[in-house]
């Protein structure tokens, strides 16, 4: 009897210290702070949400995907994501020039950012960001005003959230 305890006691003292040093893992930035949710949020309780862009070049997300041959992607979130999305279309001015660039520094990096998060509402955030951004380098004088204000309320989301990606990793020179 004495034996029987004595293990259990130690199976009880191997579970506490595997406990704490999670949970020390977690303080630590290792483990991400969202790790619990998977556990309290069940699967049903996420929706699959289709994310592409429309001839106008609105992002759109939506719980439904694109009719006809339009590139999306999807993801898993948090019911009622597509109902904080307000699309902002892109103005292209009418002279520029019809070149097609593979890849950008900034969109390298816009894509590194979001693998690194795991909440829905911070990738969503970052992406905003960075489409904000291309907007306004190609906004007239009077929508940059408005982008910008958009963009620095946008930044501000990121700490408030709890994003790993911080203002000072997104934050572009664009709004002066």
């Amino acid at each position: 009897m004495i034996k029987v305890i004595q293990q259990l006691l130690k199976w009880f003292m191997v579970l506490m210290c595997l406990a704490a040093g999670g949970y020390w893992l977690v303080k630590q930035g290792v483990l991400p702070t969202d790790l619990l949710d998977n556990f309290t949020q069940s699967k049903a309780e996420l929706v699959t949400y289709y994310q592409w862009t429309d001839g106008s070049g609105n992002v759109r997300i939506t719980r439904e995907p694109p009719s006809g041959n339009v590139t999306y992607s999807s993801f898993q979130g948090s019911p009622g994501l597509d109902s904080q999305v307000q699309p902002v279309a892109s103005k292209k001015p009418a002279d520029a020039p019809s070149a097609k660039v593979i890849s950008t520094y900034r969109d390298d990096l816009e894509a590194t950012l979001i693998k690194k998060e795991m909440l829905t509402q911070c990738r969503w955030v970052i992406t905003q960001l960075f489409n904000t951004e291309k907007q306004i380098n190609n906004a007239e004088t009077e929508e940059r005003e408005q982008l910008c204000k958009d963009y620095r309320q946008r930044l501000l989301q990121l700490p408030s959230l709890n994003c790993k990606a911080s203002m000072d990793d997104v934050k572009a020179d664009i709004c002066g």
